[in-house]
């Protein structure tokens, strides 16, 4: 009897196994079938049209109907700049440079802002821009 039941333990064991191990082989696939749906209902968008969008608002910027205030022009700056090298390097200009200075001190306030992100924000306040809204 002993030996019956330890064939019996040994083969509840197995089978509870193969069990857990068809159920996380299920779980698997659902996740995975959930994980694909997500993926493609989002808007998916790669670095090549984001960096066609971003050289298009580049060259879209240049040719707005009418010049932004300098308040924007400093905000596109900061964004460009942000978009295109990353967070501000370099020294800052002296006092006698203000205009270099503002230009310096806008770019370093989107430190820690992606690049990504950054062209985004730029392609963004563009649209806007042809639009005539403010920034």
């Amino acid at each position: 009897i002993v030996k019956d039941g330890a064939v019996l333990n040994v083969t509840l064991a197995a089978w509870t196994g193969r069990f857990i191990q068809f159920i996380c082989v299920q779980c698997l696939r659902e996740l995975f079938s959930m994980s694909l749906s997500l993926i493609t209902s989002f808007p998916y968008q790669t670095m090549s049209d984001l960096n066609a969008r971003f050289q298009q608002a580049l060259v879209d910027v240049k040719a707005l109907p009418e010049r932004p205030g300098n308040l924007q022009l400093l905000r596109l700056y900061a964004l460009y700049k942000q978009g295109s090298e990353g967070d501000a390097h370099g020294d800052r200009p002296g006092m006698s440079d203000i205009v270099g200075r503002y230009k310096f001190d806008a770019w370093a306030a989107m430190r820690g802002t992606s690049q990504v992100e950054a062209q985004e924000k730029y392609i963004e306040a563009v649209e806007a821009l042809k639009r005539g809204d403010s920034l």
